[in-house]
């Protein structure tokens, strides 16, 4: 933008290169000429968003996990929550807090159990004895 604004670019050259449409960067060039390269960073940096958790219902949550509720899965614990403390918060949102808390997960989560890859042979054996057991069970209404 610097270059832009210096003449070394044109408009057209500095939205090709920035991948973005001539109308932003003479926008950008604007604010650049108005408010410098400040103009360039977000406006809400530095700011925490609106719909953040306050620090101390992290911190209530985080000592009800290491007191009370040191059995609860993050599941459970959110109905805890809701129930007997009024907050309403996700079990994702809990297991966020415990991951920057260094909190380990409570409970693992469920290991898939694999079933050993049959041959073909004992594939159609199976296929078929499992038809005849239908067809059996069928017969006899």
């Amino acid at each position: 933008m610097e270059q832009v604004l210096g003449g070394k670019l044109t408009i057209r050259q500095a939205a090709e290169l920035l991948d973005l449409s001539k109308r932003q960067v003479k926008r950008l060039k604007g604010g650049m000429k108005k408010e410098g390269v400040a103009f360039l960073a977000h406006k809400n940096r530095g700011r925490k968003p609106e719909h953040a958790l306050p620090q101390e219902i992290r911190d209530q949550i985080i000592a009800l996990a290491l007191g009370d509720y040191h059995d609860a899965s993050c599941a459970h614990m959110a109905e805890l929550l809701a129930e007997y403390q009024e907050i309403t918060v996700s079990p994702r949102t809990i297991q966020r807090i415990f991951t920057q808390a260094g909190i380990p997960k409570r409970h693992a989560p469920k290991t898939r159990r694999i079933k050993p890859a049959l041959d073909p042979a004992e594939r159609y054996l199976e296929a078929k004895l499992k038809r005849q057991f239908w067809e059996e069970v069928y017969s006899q209404r």
